[in-house]
């Protein structure tokens, strides 16, 4: 019931004074940690295709971390997540990522068992090595 409500909010966020996806980290997150196991049985079709769409409304760390949330529920799609690795690619999405996000990217590819050879065109290399090199980056500069 809450997750259908979350999704009404999310549908209406157009004529919302605060947009909900301001909450939606915080939401999914608690979703997570529900019951006594964090495997849960929802449809998140909804939510990816929300989560295209308006991925340009979201802060990219919310992103990331909802991501971490679905596949922590295990209510991801592999083909979803490797469809977003040419957005976290974009040299200059990738500088925007603090460790933190890089971590949890990092475990949200490898809580979804997706290797870099799973990943279409190559990309996968590219991905992990970038992540990686921003990583370091951001450390040296820390």
């Amino acid at each position: 019931a809450m997750y259908a409500r979350m999704m009404q909010l999310l549908e209406a966020a157009s004529d919302a004074a605060e947009p909900p996806q301001d909450y939606l980290e915080r939401f999914m997150h608690g979703l997570a940690m529900m019951g006594p196991d964090r495997k849960k049985d929802l449809d998140a079709e909804w939510l990816m295709q929300w989560l295209c769409g308006n991925v340009y409304t979201i802060m990219v760390s919310d992103f990331i971390l909802v991501n971490r949330h679905l596949v922590l529920m295990g209510c991801y799609d592999r083909e979803y997540l490797q469809m977003l690795v040419p957005f976290f690619c974009d040299a200059e999405r990738m500088a925007q990522l603090r460790k933190s996000d890089i971590m949890e990217l990092t475990n949200t590819y490898n809580g979804a068992r997706i290797r870099e050879d799973d990943i279409p065109d190559g990309m996968g290399k590219h991905f992990f090595w970038a992540m990686g090199r921003q990583y370091q980056k951001v450390h040296v500069d820390s």
